[in-house]
């Protein structure tokens, strides 16, 4: 509607423009008509010498005869003379270029008014664009949200199920428990009288020493290497040890020991009787106010039935005390534990 209205007022004020280019047809006969007006009524003044007409003393004879011979013939005029008013070229070529440009101007016009229909519609549609990748953008960033928020989940969820599979395993897994065990057991035996001079049978009491393992756990332990030897030491009860532990070589079983659920087996190749240690060494840890002691670090290495390439250690440290009669736990606590 609006470009009807815009093309109309631009041909209303295009023709008085073509209108102005003709000749005036009524003001050139209005001249013309002035002009005959004005030739009938064109007289002779009397000259210098001549008396005016009005004078009392001019002979009337005279005047008759200069009357005729200054008479002049007057033709008369139409009162409208029929004339065509004549085009010049460049007039007709300056209308022409007049409704050219008026066309132009036009058609330019509804061009311009359609494109900026069209660049309306085109804005329309950018900002209905921008208004949906605004709403993708929050829709993507809510989703991003939501899969943070699982993959965080989703982690806590298998720290959760890992630290639950450890505990069940370490709730069924074997433990071995290290030890050095004491039996106290009475011998018979022959001693001489000092009175009577003959022997006569007595009990002696003699103290035994094993090293011995059992299985905690609740599924079967495979032993396969036990390291550490005892050794005298005179740096004290916790002295002279290196941390992390020096146990030296493995001593490993020519056969692994398969050790059930609640078992237990007795390592009998290390020698922790003090009295087999030799009457020299006897002596040295039996003293009053002893300085040397017998002490025994080691680590025993076995694997289980829930992870096989998995080495387990227990780690352990004793040291005899002679006024106790027995080894008790010693050394830094890096020395004593379990894996």
């Amino acid at each position: 509607m609006r470009t009807k209205w815009l093309i109309v007022t631009s041909v209303v004020l295009a023709c008085p423009m073509l209108c102005g280019l003709q000749p005036q047809k009524d003001d050139v006969g209005h001249k013309r008509n002035q002009n005959t007006d004005s030739a009938k009524h064109v007289g002779f003044a009397p000259g210098p010498g001549q008396a005016s007409g009005n004078s009392t003393n001019q002979n009337p004879a005279n005047g008759a005869d200069r009357n005729e011979a200054n008479s002049v013939n007057l033709v008369s005029v139409p009162e409208k003379i029929p004339s065509e008013p004549k085009r010049d070229p460049f007039d007709l070529f300056i209308g022409f270029c007049t409704a050219v440009l008026t066309v132009v101007g036009v058609a330019g016009t509804c061009a311009a008014i359609k494109t900026l229909k069209a660049i309306n519609r085109q804005a329309a549609i950018m900002q209905h664009h921008s208004k949906s990748l605004k709403r993708l953008s929050v829709a993507a960033r809510d989703n991003a949200e939501a899969s943070r928020d699982a993959a965080s989940a989703a982690k806590d969820n298998a720290e959760a199920a890992r630290i639950a599979s450890e505990t069940l395993i370490n709730a069924e897994r074997p433990w071995i428990i290290p030890k050095i065990r004491k039996t106290i057991k009475w011998i018979d035996s022959i001693e001489l009288d000092a009175e009577s001079g003959k022997a006569k049978p007595i009990q002696r009491r003699a103290v035994y020493f094993t090293f011995s393992i059992s299985n905690q756990g609740r599924t079967p332990a495979e032993v396969f290497a036990i390291q550490g030897q005892p050794n005298l030491t005179d740096k004290g009860i916790h002295g002279g040890l290196t941390d992390p532990p020096d146990y030296g070589l493995d001593i490993h079983f020519d056969h692994v020991i398969m050790l059930a659920p609640r078992g237990r087996w007795d390592y009998t190749d290390i020698g922790l009787d003090i009295r087999d240690l030799g009457e020299e060494t006897f002596k040295l840890l039996t003293a009053e106010g002893p300085r040397w002691h017998w002490r025994f670090k080691g680590r025993v290495l076995y694997r289980d039935v829930f992870k096989p390439q998995v080495v387990h250690e227990s780690r352990f440290c004793y040291t005899y005390f002679n006024m106790r009669e027995d080894y008790l736990p010693s050394g830094p606590p890096g020395h004593t534990g379990y894996t």
